[in-house]
């Protein structure tokens, strides 16, 4: 058949017809999979920083458990409460990339004497004088598994050097912003006005 189409010079219309027909099909189903798969495994990106969905839904669990323990009621699923509750999960993941990002721009670091400065300060730790209790310390630590020690001591480092970052902005030059600053920032990144 293709000896008769080239002999009838249609071959490379036809050629060319399939090609413009099929190739753009291929580009925009291989994007849109793409597309597809990029939404799928991240919730935001911050300053190329990627939030993952299983982070975002995981923290997003984390808030809906508290809020069942304080209302004693689920938030509906499509409901205006779900809906901000959804929000702040995110924006609270996304305050917490930028605030770490910031910290590793400003290279702040905790040490581990820092560390058990903190731990020798616990009240659970100190005995009836008020000094740290080794003994109560490691009776502590035996009943632990280590997944659990090391979350503790993960969430220790960040408490600590959020604290750093605290006061090392504190003691710099206070930033004043204005209302109209914030106008202005606000449409010139067409954000909507903040309803209080």
């Amino acid at each position: 058949m293709i000896r008769i189409l080239g002999k009838k010079k249609v071959a490379k219309r036809i050629f060319w017809g399939l090609a413009i027909v099929i190739i753009p099909s291929f580009v925009i189903w291989g994007v849109g999979t793409q597309m597809r798969s990029n939404n799928e495994t991240f919730a935001a990106k911050v300053n190329r920083q990627s939030i993952s969905r299983d982070d975002y839904g995981n923290h997003l669990q984390e808030i809906l458990d508290q809020y069942r323990k304080f209302s004693k009621q689920d938030a509906g699923e499509n409901s205006a409460e779900m809906e901000k509750i959804k929000k702040a999960a995110l924006e609270d993941l996304i305050r917490q990339a930028v605030i770490s990002q910031e910290i590793k721009r400003r290279h702040i670091k905790v040490t581990d004497k820092e560390l058990l400065d903190v731990v020798r300060g616990d009240p659970s730790f100190k005995d009836e004088k008020g000094n740290f209790d080794e003994r109560r310390f490691q009776a502590t630590a035996a009943g632990m598994p280590d997944e659990e020690w090391i979350k503790i001591e993960d969430n220790l480092r960040k408490n600590l050097s959020l604290r750093k970052l605290q006061n090392l902005v504190g003691s710099e030059e206070q930033v004043k912003v204005t209302d109209q600053d914030m106008i202005d920032y606000r449409k010139k990144y067409s954000l909507a006005p903040e309803v209080v």
